[in-house]
């Protein structure tokens, strides 16, 4: 694991970290923020790391295996990450001196933060308020950056007979050109159509290979303005080979 990638993870943990102890002060007080603050940065970058070193060449090797065991797969190695994970943060905790001997199942606790195991420690209605608010907002997001790939104008849609693998990739996978912080926090996916061409490249060597060949250049971005137009797509005129909305069926009623 590179500098880049340990610096990725301490950003994003300590900004992860930072939102739940702001949520933590509102709950039970800011008195307890810094200590939970500390406690919860420590577990979430030892798992953090952890399933940055573990989880990329494992998933590799399950490309190839049933959807069924690939995602079996990486549930158990994400339960195997976070188990030992939290034990060696409450170990470390204790070291600094943020937790005695008797509090390390407090640590615990804190581990599993981003887990059922802590939000319902909080109480359910603490659970329900930030568990179901993160997910749905992470989900939509997630639904959106998988829409917006493959659903643009222009994009290539064609029956099995006239399918061809590499126009499928750079025609019919969007490069999604976001501003410099969300294409970061995004993992380089707005580059989706070297994606398709070649899964196998890591997300942090996309835009090298993006920029390798001037034959890319010839690709149209889609903007984060311009995306908002995917909004309205609802249908697939097969005979112009464009997105229509469902305004478009008055047009042909008899």
């Amino acid at each position: 694991m590179g500098a880049r990638s340990l610096l990725k993870i301490l950003t994003v943990t300590t900004v992860g970290t930072a939102l739940f102890a702001i949520i933590t002060g509102f709950l039970v007080g800011w008195s307890a923020v810094p200590v939970r603050f500390a406690i919860a940065l420590i577990c979430s970058t030892v798992i953090g790391a952890a399933a940055a070193l573990i989880l990329p060449p494992l998933a590799q090797r399950l490309s190839a295996r049933s959807p069924t065991v690939a995602w079996l797969g990486i549930a158990g190695a994400l339960i195997a990450i976070a188990v030992p994970g939290s034990l060696v943060a409450g170990v470390v905790a204790q070291v600094l001196g943020l937790v005695g001997p008797g509090s390390f199942w407090a640590v615990q606790r804190e581990g599993f933060g981003i887990t059922l195991v802590m939000s319902a420690a909080m109480g359910l209605k603490a659970f329900l308020l930030i568990q179901l608010t993160v997910s749905a907002f992470a989900g939509a997001l997630g639904i959106w950056l998988f829409y917006v790939q493959h659903q643009f104008q222009g994009a290539y849609w064609v029956r099995s007979e006239d399918w061809n693998y590499t126009a499928a990739a750079l025609q019919g996978s969007s490069f999604y050109k976001l501003p410099r912080i969300l294409q970061w926090f995004t993992g380089n996916i707005g580059f989706h159509h070297i994606h398709h061409l070649s899964p196998r490249i890591p997300n942090y060597h996309l835009q090298l290979c993006h920029e390798a060949d001037p034959f890319f250049n010839t690709i149209k971005p889609i903007t984060l303005l311009s995306s908002l137009n995917c909004l309205t797509f609802r249908l697939w005129d097969e005979k112009r080979n464009v997105f229509v909305g469902f305004r478009h069926l008055n047009t042909h009623r008899c």
